[in-house]
């Protein structure tokens, strides 16, 4: 599926934290703890006499790695000889993310990351294999990173930001204006209809009668204030929603404070599900 068919796509405020969350700027290692190896980092060649470092082992200078490979740090303080790769954001063969490097027009598929998807970041180094550090205003968090929709879970789909960096996102609760920006089978909750208006910034959904009409990781429920039936995104964690856009990971505890508790009750279940606060 063409990435063309999502282009107009966006989630309200999300930013990419493209390896220096604090700063904004497009450059390796934001912070000096984060192992910014860029004065370290240079073309391998050929040290006299000695046997280069294959990728993956540990380094402490530019020329000892093998050719294709620079000497780069991670966020444990440690350096590793990183394969050198051609376009940033891309994912490399290994699943890690390719990262340009500061001060050089060098790129490198980064691995020196540790934290795991959904747990928080401050920059890109942070996010172990296959992540980036995505949002914006103080919240951040490893997500997906991808170059293409089959980079992606089923019922996902590749959301490109300005920088040229890839995010998987569901399909069910993308923001829209219109149908045209949701995946095949999905409809925008503003296209008219007794949903439009109740789901700020516009939900990608479908009508349905049961949860088996709607796609992977999304529930047929009832919005409160509506009778109509319609697909739901599920989560586990906020980073999963549009929490940059009045939205949130949420469940039936928050029903104390809706304006029709028993219809908020229903439409929870025994779920979580990305929607506004309280309906």
């Amino acid at each position: 599926m063409a990435f063309s068919m999502f282009a107009r796509l966006q989630i309200p405020a999300l930013l990419a934290c493209l390896l220096s969350c604090s700063s904004g700027a497009n450059n390796f290692g934001g912070r000096p703890d984060a192992g910014d190896a860029a004065s370290d980092a240079a073309d391998t060649g050929d040290a006299a006499g000695d046997t280069l470092l294959a990728v993956g082992s540990p380094c402490s200078g530019p020329s000892e790695c093998v050719a294709g490979a620079l000497c780069i740090g991670t966020v444990a303080g440690a350096f590793e000889c990183m394969r050198r790769c051609d376009v940033a954001y891309v994912l490399c063969e290994a699943g890690s993310v390719c990262l340009p490097v500061m001060t050089q027009d060098a790129a490198i598929c980064y691995t020196g990351g540790t934290a795991n998807e959904t747990e928080s970041c401050q920059n890109n180094l942070d996010c172990g294999s296959g992540l980036l550090c995505f949002g914006a205003s103080g919240q951040f968090y490893c997500q997906p990173a991808c170059g293409e929709v089959d980079d992606c879970r089923a019922d996902q789909m590749c959301l490109r930001l300005d920088s040229g960096a890839g995010l998987c996102r569901n399909t069910v609760g993308a923001a829209c204006v219109s149908g045209a920006e949701c995946a095949a089978g999905l409809v925008c909750s503003d296209d008219g209809g007794d949903l439009s208006g109740r789901l700020p910034g516009g939900y990608c959904t479908s009508s349905c009668q049961r949860d088996t009409d709607c796609p992977t990781d999304a529930v047929c429920r009832a919005v409160v204030g509506s009778a109509q039936r319609a697909c739901l995104a599920t989560c586990t964690h906020r980073s999963q929603c549009r929490f940059n856009g009045q939205y949130d990971c949420l469940d039936a505890t928050v029903c104390a404070a809706s304006t029709d508790p028993g219809a908020c009750q229903a439409m929870f279940g025994e779920d979580s599900l990305c929607v506004p606060g309280p309906l």
